[in-house]
């Protein structure tokens, strides 16, 4: 006859109640809320006899929060401890003192003057902004164009035209006409005023 084969069973792992696991479960809920409301700023302490300001980085104590460990631990409160003080505040609810948000703001800086817009300087320099730009015909330039400008040895003679260049690079006032800048290879180009 064959020995007899003996199954066993598994033990049965313990489950844990369901009351337990609910108050495992509240309990991570709460060290969540409050490692929450620690990294949002929670509640500012400010210890009413001491000399430093609220902005100050010394003025405001760390939040340390734990978990214990087994089911039944629970965690620990928050403390905060002013600058200066030895003991740890009891009270968790905001003092009615100023804090960070209510510091002042640093004054704007004052936006810089635009700059004045530079007259436009027209070729060679000129102070009247002429230039080869589509615009007006220069026909009465004043007495000192010659002073910015080449002219032909007659630029003042013949001033019943307008000012045109040269193809020598002289300027003439008797554009317009028959026979301007002959004597320097014929006309380049007319001179306007905008």
């Amino acid at each position: 006859m064959a020995p007899a084969t003996v199954v066993v069973a598994p033990a049965p792992v313990p489950r844990p109640t369901a009351g337990r696991s609910i108050g495992q479960s509240l309990l991570a809920i709460g060290v969540l809320m409050l490692v929450g409301f620690a990294s949002l700023g929670g509640f500012l302490r400010i210890d009413a006899g001491s000399a430093t300001s609220a902005d100050s980085p010394t003025a405001t104590a760390g939040v340390i929060a734990e978990a214990g460990a087994g089911a039944g631990a629970t965690p620990a409160v928050p403390t905060r401890v002013g600058a200066g003080s030895t003991t740890p505040a009891t009270a968790a609810e905001p003092s009615a003192g100023p804090t960070a948000k209510d510091a002042a703001k640093p004054a704007k800086k004052p936006r810089p003057t635009p700059a004045a817009p530079q007259p436009h300087r027209g070729v060679f320099g000129n102070p009247w902004g002429y230039d080869f730009r589509s615009g007006d015909r220069i026909s009465d330039p004043p007495s000192t164009f010659c002073d910015y400008f080449d002219c032909v040895a007659g630029f003042w003679a013949s001033a019943d035209g307008f000012v045109v260049q040269c193809r020598d690079g002289a300027f003439s006032h008797a554009g317009g006409r028959e026979g301007a800048c002959g004597e320097n290879r014929g006309v380049r180009r007319t001179l306007h005023r905008h």
